[in-house]
């Protein structure tokens, strides 16, 4: 047992080894108050800050049947930009699969995924939300069926907002051409715009 008042300072690392499986590390916080803790603190204090500094790893490392030390997971932050009043942090998910690392990051609010890393939902991998470098997915491979909906319309459209198509609630399913409503219907059938072959 090691009892210290007050804090430690190390010039150099400190390994803690133990021989089983029990906690090798725990925080514990008495405090009566309803603030988050305990806490522990990743601090970079570089002389001169700049963007995207390193702040701070976890890792997760390992061997592999070749007895090589392998990182298997790792979680990091960054300081994206470090301009007073407008500064950007980063944290990031870094694992391996299939011998290869694939990152997760989480910026300005979002989740960014690498190329073929995937947003999957369900218990057998039902539904995928990924990009492949050439094109964009949504594929649900699970029970059932893939439901849009939307509380007063659906709207296909390109980036820069032309229509494909637009679905209203109550209303006229309508297809488009060069965002030009072509065919749409209504409660009496379907009005088309201009020839039909």
């Amino acid at each position: 047992t090691l009892q210290v008042d007050g804090s430690i300072t190390s010039s150099a690392g400190a390994t803690i080894t133990v021989a089983d499986n029990s906690a090798v590390l725990t925080l514990v916080s008495t405090s009566a108050n309803n603030s988050l803790g305990p806490r522990m603190d990743f601090k970079r204090d570089r002389s001169s800050p700049a963007d995207n500094d390193d702040l701070g790893y976890v890792v997760f490392s390992g061997e592999n049947d070749a007895d090589e030390v392998v990182l298997y997971a790792q979680i990091f932050a960054s300081s994206e930009d470090v301009t007073n009043g407008t500064e950007d942090g980063s944290l990031n998910f870094h694992t391996i699969s299939a011998g290869a690392n694939k990152t997760i990051t989480m910026i300005d609010g979002g989740i960014n995924f690498a190329d073929n890393g995937k947003a999957v939902f369900g218990a057998g991998s039902d539904l995928q939300i990924y990009h492949d470098g050439s094109g964009s997915y949504v594929s649900d491979s699970g029970t059932g069926f893939l439901f849009l909906q939307g509380a007063a319309q659906i709207r296909l459209q390109s980036p820069s907002g032309s229509n494909y198509a637009i679905f209203a609630d109550g209303g006229a399913s309508t297809l488009y051409h060069n965002n030009s409503a072509k065919l749409a219907t209504s409660a009496s059938g379907v009005t088309v715009t201009g020839g039909v072959t």
